[in-house]
């Protein structure tokens, strides 16, 4: 369900775009698929028609192209989080990923891997993340790690038993609205970095990412918010892949009540004790939050990098 300031003013405005769009235009461009491993079905290309735009969507249709895991997301109470030692906490970014990773290590007593963490550190988020989790399963007690950056390469990640990629799932209005609060000098995160850099990876024209050109065109609209672009992704090709692996190996994960993945609504966590109500929310701002353990974080530099780098243990062959 769409929360109540998503339909004011700049809401209304926003969902009129995308859901005009919609009904005059198509949807995934097609592209390869040079993937080894198994992969799901590629979606049906749309194309324009005059017959599309002449017809509205039903209230579902439209909901979905602003929120598309709106009908898949489960509530954060019906997630074992417990059997899980190393948890990622991922999604677009300003979706609430760093609170939600702070109020779960905080619940369960884990140690929180905040995205600024030197251990998570680089250019290359996947060997960052293959370093940490190596590093995790090493220490007493539970990790929870926090990384929108992770969204491009989910699929990529080591898989191992204990390990739950959670993905937050929210209202792509609401979290356009509040990347847009930050950034401001420069046009607001869209501009400086939603339609540059994040976009940049899904569509393989960043450096080290040219590999997802072909892999992952087929799964998204470029046209989209950059958040719509993720859930498409996460929602057609890399969840169903981890969900392949859980489903093929059921004595790491079902005999043992655990998962690889699950996507979750954040405003699910509405009744959590750390819950801020929307308006009391309004002065916070990027890594601001009533979650303590958050401000715990260790500066990040050159010689912290090196340091947490050269503790973890080499991670595991792929």
């Amino acid at each position: 369900m769409l929360s109540s300031h998503a339909w004011s003013g700049a809401g209304w405005f926003l969902l009129g775009l995308a859901a005009g769009r919609y009904l005059l235009g198509g949807g995934a461009p097609s592209g390869g698929l040079p993937v080894a491993r198994w992969t799901p079905p590629r979606p049906t290309a749309h194309h324009h028609s005059t017959a599309a735009a002449a017809a509205a969507p039903p209230d579902g249709a439209l909901l979905a192209r602003v929120y598309p895991l709106h009908a898949t997301a489960v509530p954060w109470q019906s997630v074992a989080f417990e059997r899980h030692p190393v948890i990622l906490v991922t999604g677009p970014q300003r979706s609430g990923t760093t609170w939600v990773a702070c109020a779960l290590a905080t619940q369960l007593g884990y140690t929180l891997y905040d995205e600024r963490h030197p251990i998570t550190g680089g250019n290359n988020t996947l060997r960052a993340l293959r370093h940490a989790f190596s590093y995790a399963q090493s220490q007493e007690g539970g990790a929870v790690f926090q990384s929108p950056m992770a969204t491009p390469i989910l699929h990529e990640l080591p898989r191992f038993s204990g390990l739950l990629v959670v993905f937050i799932a929210r209202n792509c209005i609401d979290v356009f609205r509040s990347q847009n609060k930050v950034n401001r000098r420069a046009g607001g995160w869209t501009c400086a970095a939603g339609r540059t850099k994040e976009l940049g990876k899904y569509l393989g024209t960043r450096p080290g990412f040219e590999q997802y050109k072909e892999e992952l065109a087929p799964y998204f609209d470029d046209r989209d918010m950059i958040c719509k672009v993720k859930q498409d992704v996460w929602m057609r090709y890399q969840q169903p892949q981890l969900a392949h692996h859980e489903a093929t190996h059921p004595d790491d994960y079902a005999a043992r009540g655990r998962n690889l993945s699950v996507t979750v609504s954040f405003e699910s966590f509405s009744d959590h004790p750390l819950w801020l109500q929307d308006d009391s929310r309004v002065t916070l701002d990027i890594k601001k939050t009533n979650c303590r353990l958050v401000s715990t974080t260790p500066r990040r530099s050159k010689a912290s990098l090196a340091k947490w780098m050269a503790e973890a243990p080499p991670p595991p062959p792929r």
